[in-house]
């Protein structure tokens, strides 16, 4: 009775640590262990294999029959674990399948917001020195932009008023002026004139002083709209006036 007493508890002692294996390679194979058991898993079948070899001949049926019952189930939970290791060692395993989309996923959303947010800003020429301040950079969609939305956008101090200057005279025949317009894909002379009067007003309202002329803007538009769009494989450029920090700005818009 004594001995049936101790081969019972001695197949119980193996059927719980069978079970705690199985229960530190799920936790592996859900990402809470470091490390799976293989050398516990190589231990315990090591046990159960000289058990069957050298004792399991003198055991009674009963015992014999729970016995295996305990091998053939272990057996059966070693050949999931080897598949499961070599699905994650090949990168097959559904749970890192799973992260590797979803970091593309975040990777290919955040190339996307990047991309919506790529101006091209105007870089133009710095005056040479003690000829006025440098050159300004603005962002334009001459269709939409109105020159009275520009009110109460500056900042909270207000601007000095400056004196009206007196009525420009009419300006001399001057050579024809580089068409930026048309073919060449910016705005037409109208656009650029309109543009640079916004441009200067909002300079005005937002208490800066600004020496570019109509003809410098022309001329650096007209350098510069064909790089924009080679960049952007574009037909068109638009230009767009706009207050980014209290400050009147130019930013190109590839069309």
């Amino acid at each position: 009775m004594a001995a049936n007493s101790a081969q019972k508890k001695r197949l119980d002692d193996l059927e719980k640590s069978a079970e705690g294996i199985r229960r530190e390679f799920e936790q592996f194979f859900m990402g809470l262990q470091r490390r799976a058991p293989t050398m516990t898993q190589a231990q315990f079948a090591g046990t159960m294999r000289k058990i069957k070899e050298e004792e399991l001949g003198d055991w009674n049926t009963q015992d014999r029959f729970r016995f295996n019952q305990i091998h053939a189930r272990f057996v059966s939970m070693e050949r999931i674990w080897a598949r499961t290791l070599k699905q994650i060692e090949d990168g097959t395993y559904k749970r890192d399948k799973l992260k590797l989309g979803l970091r593309k996923a975040r990777e290919q959303e955040a190339a996307r917001l990047a991309g919506s947010q790529v101006a091209d800003r105007v870089d133009l020429p710095r005056p040479v020195s003690g000829m006025g301040e440098a050159t300004d950079s603005f962002d334009v969609d001459m269709g939409s932009f109105d020159e009275d939305s520009l009110s109460g956008t500056g900042p909270s101090k207000p601007a000095p008023v400056a004196p009206k200057p007196p009525a420009p005279r009419p300006p001399p025949p001057a050579p024809r002026p580089v068409d930026v317009g048309g073919s060449g894909g910016g705005p037409s002379e109208q656009q650029l004139q309109k543009l640079y009067k916004v441009y200067m007003d909002a300079k005005k309202r937002t208490g800066e002083a600004s020496t570019l002329s109509l003809d410098a803007l022309r001329a650096q538009i007209a350098k510069q709209v064909p790089s924009i769009r080679q960049k952007h494989n574009c037909e068109a450029v638009d230009f767009k006036v706009v207050l980014k920090d209290g400050k009147a700005m130019l930013k190109a818009i590839p069309k």
